[in-house]
């Protein structure tokens, strides 16, 4: 028996001098919450040393945003609902939109972490690409052989040919996936 581990690769941690911004949509929060936790544990924090991180969490309905609190211990966090019983009413990508804006006038150096529906990582893809900046994605697909022979987990790129989530995601640059091509 042997074991081949650890496969893939994680998210690029922002440089010193750039705003992690993590913009979470339902059980996506997951990964997104120990990023926040290691992003606080590495001083990304109010201090002035570093900017601090800023979550954006958003689900259909309040119930549906069970790790708010935690998210609010170690980030600024915003959080938006379908349904309006928590937060803003809309889409998580709506007040993300509105404070990128606000970044961009203000000069400051952002860096995009994103996890959740196809439908929410592509549109925050979208409004990276639109604003200039760098946005990570964490990818879900089913990884039968985690070396990339099975095909199982592979995402169009948007240069041609395939990422292959098991070798190089889960985390991959939200601007070399063609979110358009594939739902995963």
């Amino acid at each position: 028996f042997a074991l081949n581990a650890p496969l893939g690769h994680p998210w690029q941690l922002p440089p010193p001098d750039h705003k992690p911004v993590l913009v979470a949509g339902g059980c996506g929060v997951a990964p997104l919450v120990f990023l926040a936790e290691q992003l606080a544990a590495d001083g990304y924090r109010s201090d002035g040393s570093r900017p601090q991180v800023v979550t954006y969490y958003g689900g259909r309905s309040e119930r549906e945003l069970p790790l708010a609190e935690r998210l609010g211990e170690v980030s600024e966090l915003h959080l938006a609902t379908e349904d309006g019983s928590k937060g803003e009413a809309g889409l998580v990508t709506e007040p993300l939109a509105a404070a990128l804006e606000a970044e961009r006038d203000a000069g400051s150096k952002l860096k995009l972490y994103a996890c959740g529906p196809h439908k929410m990582m592509a549109a925050v893809a979208r409004l990276a690409q639109d604003f200039g900046t760098p946005c990570d994605a964490s990818l879900e697909a089913a990884m039968g052989c985690g070396i990339g022979v099975c095909l199982g987990c592979a995402v169009s790129r948007t240069r041609g040919g395939y990422l292959y989530t098991c070798v190089d995601g889960p985390c991959v640059d939200a601007a070399t996936v063609a979110w358009d091509e594939r739902v995963f």
